[in-house]
């Protein structure tokens, strides 16, 4: 379990660090059409936080005392 949550972790940091950075060639890489609109890229950043934060989450429960991943 500790080790699917370390690959959660690098897999979600770095799709987060992508779409903060360059939302419109990350969104075009997976599904082959790019951000077109301002809202779109911004949602596409905001998307980038949030799994920077899930990423960070995961990484830091492979420290939990009370996790299954102990």
């Amino acid at each position: 379990m500790k080790r699917l949550l370390i690959v959660t972790a690098v897999v979600e940091v770095s799709a987060g660090f992508a779409l903060g950075i360059v939302p419109s060639q990350s969104v075009a890489a997976l599904f082959g059409c790019p951000l077109m609109e301002p809202v779109a890229v911004v949602l596409g950043r905001i998307t980038g936080a949030a799994l920077l934060a899930l990423g960070l989450a995961s990484w830091l429960a492979r420290f939990d005392e009370n996790s299954a991943a102990s």
